[in-house]
């Protein structure tokens, strides 16, 4: 009783009238939400100390720490979500893969390519709303690194 709150009960320890009832919307109305930001394409910004990328499990990813950066045509095989999100083609949060173990995700898995980067030990996967974002976004942090594609 004590986890719904007193204010939910009368004075004979009855649950009032509609308690319930706004539970359950105020919990439809929440996973909406998860589902309409999971379902946004994936936004980055370019920062004078780093790359952005906005969103749930988003972060700034420091110039100075992005390495082995490059450009994929089709993402590793993926295994489970240890953490995030996977509402149809669109995977964010952290998933397992074979090839690299856990990544972190932010792609719609149906609009190749992807841009790879390795952040401080861990793999960053990421993807825009079309190929032309994604390569042009690609072509920017290899400036922004220092780096040609075929660092590796």
């Amino acid at each position: 009783m004590w986890i719904l709150g007193r204010n939910n009960f009368d004075n004979d320890g009855e649950r009032q009238k509609g308690v319930s009832r706004g539970i359950t919307v105020t919990t439809i109305i929440a996973v909406l939400v998860l589902v309409i930001i999971s379902s946004q394409p994936t936004k980055v910004t370019f920062l004078d100390e780093g790359l952005k990328i906005h969103g749930m499990y988003g972060d700034v990813y420091e110039w100075e720490s992005v390495e082995n950066v490059r450009l994929l045509d089709e993402l590793p095989e993926i295994g489970v979500r240890t953490n995030g999100s996977a509402i149809g083609p669109n995977l964010k949060g952290y998933f397992s893969t074979q090839a690299y173990g856990t990544v972190k995700l932010f792609v719609n898995t149906g609009k190749p390519p992807f841009v790879f980067f390795e952040y401080k030990g861990k793999i960053i996967i990421f993807n825009l709303i079309n190929a032309e974002k994604t390569k042009l976004t690609l072509e920017n942090i290899l400036i922004k690194t220092e780096m040609d594609e075929n660092d590796e």
